[in-house]
């Protein structure tokens, strides 16, 4: 595809260094990735993180939203004479291709440093922050990269010169707009779905990265992404909760955690067949604005829960 070498090409050597200096070292994952832990009883500690974050969180998440933002600037941009969008499936495919990867990269380093939930509220030991630094700063410059080879596309397809500060600045905020009205829009079609049903006179709601549009600090707090999201549904009702409790602890232990009851394979046939209604109308309403919005239908599980709280 012609439109497609020059920037795919960078892409795919960006991503094959990455592959290289990173996932290739898998195979010496204690030294290259620095996993071995210290002492927690006896290692200096660096102030309490809370939330908790890696080392230049902050840059990561500019530099990855950029990204982002750029991509969906581009991929509005229709070509005035043939109406064509120069920036097709194809590359945002291959951004998003890239996106998933290091945002994986991240989510692993993040594990690693905190690989228990129990670890976050101690934070990084000064150890742990100088090794993680360096391993983000890895990522840094391949999500740099990125950004640039996609101002380099555009300066060769579009006659846009991203390069300049003030027209990059421009493009990143058209997108930034249109990632802003989109969600919005996508928010507002699951809330109107979910307000079409009860559990036994009790609201659904939902919890993760939908609610405010940020993923999770193992994903460095990043934009949503509009076409890959969960909805993690739930349900507070007390009296349900406490009622089929017993039966879950004896029969069905390892759908109960954190005091949460996770209906699906269990003897909660009303919830899961909720569940089951919700997906569908789900998957109706997102088709035209998600891709993949069929992963709904027989994927959506309602949690039961005594008090509304994580």
């Amino acid at each position: 595809m012609r439109l497609c070498s020059s920037y795919l090409g960078v892409l795919i050597a960006i991503w094959t260094l990455a592959h290289a200096s990173i996932d290739h070292a898998g195979r010496h994952r204690k030294s290259s990735l620095n996993v071995t832990r210290d002492d927690p009883r006896t290692a200096p500690q660096l102030p309490r993180h809370v939330p908790p974050s890696l080392p230049l969180e902050d840059l990561f998440r500019a530099s990855y939203n950029e990204l982002e933002y750029l991509k969906l600037y581009l991929g509005d941009l229709q070509d005035p004479t043939t109406h064509h969008h120069p920036f097709t499936s194809a590359h945002i495919d291959e951004v998003e291709a890239f996106q998933a990867y290091i945002t994986h990269q991240y989510t692993l380093l993040f594990k690693h440093a905190f690989p228990h939930r129990a670890n976050e509220p101690f934070g990084l030991t000064i150890h742990q922050e100088s090794t993680t630094r360096a391993n983000v700063t890895l990522l840094l410059r391949r999500l740099d990269a990125a950004n640039w080879a996609l101002a380099r596309w555009a300066q060769q397809n579009t006659l846009l010169d991203l390069a300049q500060a003030d027209l990059r600045r421009r493009g990143v905020a058209r997108g930034e707009a249109l990632w802003t009205q989109r969600y919005a829009e996508i928010k507002a079609c699951v809330d109107g779905v979910l307000a079409r049903f009860r559990y036994r006179g009790q609201p659904l709601a939902y919890v993760g990265s939908l609610n405010h549009g940020v993923r999770g600090a193992h994903k460095g707090k990043t934009a949503l992404k509009l076409h890959d999201f969960d909805v993690d549904l739930f349900v507070v009702h007390p009296a349900e909760w406490r009622r089929h409790l017993p039966a879950i602890r004896a029969g069905y232990p390892d759908h109960l955690s954190n005091e949460k009851i996770f209906p699906l394979g269990t003897h909660l046939r009303e919830l899961q067949e909720l569940g089951e209604a919700v997906g569908l109308a789900l998957a109706a309403e997102l088709r035209d604005k998600v891709k993949g919005a069929g992963r709904f239908v027989g994927g959506t599980e309602i949690v039961l829960r005594e008090f509304d709280r994580y």
